[in-house]
């Protein structure tokens, strides 16, 4: 898929689903401001262990049901 398409597509997604634009922009949003504080260790949690409730696991919840979403459109088509 060329980007414009995949762009086209991801916005779609997202327009359609406030809540996972809003769970993607957060996730997101906090690696970035953490980062410079904790690095790599803000993809843990304070066991250092990757649950459901750490930033990254989050993140790559709304990222894998943006694919989803983007393969379905993408067999509808």
């Amino acid at each position: 898929m060329p980007p414009t398409d995949m762009a086209r597509a991801i916005s779609k997604i997202l327009s359609e689903d406030p809540q996972l634009a809003f769970d993607f922009y957060c996730a997101a949003s906090e690696i970035v401001d953490d980062f410079e504080d904790y690095g790599p260790a803000l993809q843990t949690n304070e066991d250092g262990e990757y649950d459901d409730s750490t930033t990254i696991m989050r993140l790559k919840s709304a990222r894998a049901a943006i694919l989803a979403n983007l393969a379905a459109a993408s067999n509808s088509a």
